[in-house]
């Protein structure tokens, strides 16, 4: 890593130089103990919503969502940013992609600052700054820190800034910046290097009540940042299938290796999505029976980060894979998506046809949806409420 004067004069985050030893009531974490079980939606949730996003501004893929009080933040693939209302209706677009002033590359990953209305765009080496009205506000430059930055949280009125470790490489795992990029405090990458074919990404950090929640695909914790403290919040234990910091091929990583791509907690559970054996897998700790289950498995390369999700009992509906966890005064909530020709497909199938699902009233009215929808709209939202 590339130091420059700044950083020489950094310490590691709240002067902790290793991240903290486990805790004796961390739960352990190990893949060859989870159960094969079909969990039904209902097992889990009270409700199924459904938000079709206004159509003004296509959308061909859905990379992230954000659900703050009335608003949905959606980044997509290729328009960039958007806003919309909790009914779907479109409000603005957050920037825009381009070369331009206060324009962005990419614009997939992004977090808000709800108390002070405000958006950030990570992009490559800036941070792009807008208000919920589309007011471009600034950038933050952090080509200094000579970091791939994937992930962007803010949290405890600070910017995180998260790398994927792949293969070992990696600067840092994360650094924390205020809101006009001075650097406050650092957590240095400490996994060792190693060559690979293969290159393993995946999402990296998630917000849960007060904690940042952390973790890398080679490293036995999962860590959450709460009160200014590192502090190990979940353990992988030791077993075979783990992937190595080796050299492996592609047909050892099909077939053996348990690759984690992607992971969601509530209050009550801690979802997982991983690949293992040719298999893409829906799988979840269920906190008060200290118990994983693996709900559901697929070979489809479209379930590849969300996984096949859960068996939609509640309407008869397609299967429910979450992408985001957020929580309000109404409840816990779970959100993913859907494209909108899959979902009237799949109501003119026989699955759905012949499904007998527990409200019979929720199958009529997801049917009229379905029948209002044309080819081109753009996707649906599912809004899953959890018991």
């Amino acid at each position: 890593m590339k130091n420059t004067g700044a950083i020489l004069l950094i310490f590691v985050f709240f002067s902790c130089s290793p991240e903290k030893e486990p805790e004796e009531d961390v739960f352990y974490i190990n893949p060859e103990t989870f159960q094969e079980k079909e969990i039904m939606l209902s097992e889990i949730a009270a409700s199924i919503d459904y938000i079709p996003l206004e159509s003004t501004h296509p959308i061909q893929h859905i990379m992230n969502i954000i659900s703050v009080d009335s608003f949905l933040f959606v980044s997509n693939f290729p328009d960039g940013l958007h806003l919309y209302s909790k009914t779907g209706a479109f409000l603005t677009k957050i920037g825009k992609r381009g070369n331009g002033p206060g324009e962005y590359q990419f614009g997939t990953s992004f977090t808000v600052d709800n108390k002070n209305k405000l958006v950030y765009i990570l992009d490559k080496n800036n941070i792009y700054k807008y208000n919920f009205q589309n007011q471009f506000l600034g950038n933050i430059a952090i080509k200094n820190l000579n970091g791939n930055f994937r992930d962007i949280e803010f949290y405890s009125d600070h910017l995180f800034l998260f790398e994927t470790v792949n293969n070992g490489y990696a600067n840092y795992k994360w650094v924390e910046v205020d809101t006009l990029g001075k650097v406050i405090s650092i957590q240095p990458n400490s996994n060792p290097q190693f060559e690979c074919k293969i290159g393993f990404r995946s999402d990296c950090s998630y917000k849960i009540a007060n904690s940042l929640i952390y973790w890398d695909k080679y490293n036995d914790t999962i860590f959450q940042i709460k009160d200014q403290k590192i502090i190990p919040r979940y353990l992988w234990d030791n077993w075979e299938n783990k992937l190595p910091r080796a050299n492996i091929t592609p047909g050892q990583y099909e077939n053996f290796y348990f690759d984690p791509w992607s992971i969601i907690e509530s209050k009550d559970f801690l979802f997982i999505f991983y690949h293992e054996n040719q298999n893409y897998n829906t799988a979840f700790l269920d906190k008060k029976e200290r118990q994983f289950y693996v709900v559901n498995k697929s070979t489809d390369e479209n379930d590849r980060y969300n996984g096949p999700g859960f068996t939609n009992d509640i309407d008869g509906g397609l299967n429910f894979a979450p992408m985001e966890y957020y929580s309000s005064s109404e409840g816990e909530y779970l959100t993913g998506w859907n494209f909108a020709t899959k979902l009237t497909e799949h109501l003119h199938s026989s699955i759905f046809k012949n499904a007998d699902p527990k409200h019979a009233e929720k199958k009529k009215e997801l049917e009229q949806l379905a029948n209002s929808l044309d080819e081109n709209d753009n996707p649906v939202l599912m809004l899953v409420k959890l018991k």
